[in-house]
């Protein structure tokens, strides 16, 4: 470890649980803005997303199934 990733980890673990709450979501935010390559392997869901993505076969709209959803009726 760096000093610099030292002297963080120092910051974090000094902070109240709340705080480390928002410190986590700020280093989602980062981690997603700074990606720089893509996951080799899929997790099991998104290799089965992968798979069926483009077969739904359905004889509804868009608006006609949103409508559903909703619970709207006709």
């Amino acid at each position: 470890m760096t000093t610099t990733q030292m002297e963080i980890v120092e910051m974090l673990e000094a902070l109240p649980e709340k705080a480390l709450d928002e410190v986590r979501g700020f280093l989602l935010t980062l981690q997603d803005r700074y990606r720089t390559e893509r996951a080799t392997t899929l997790s099991e869901g998104m290799a089965y997303i992968e798979q069926v993505r483009g077969q739904m076969k359905f004889d509804m709209t868009t608006d006609e199934i949103m409508a559903l959803t909703r619970g709207e009726d006709d």
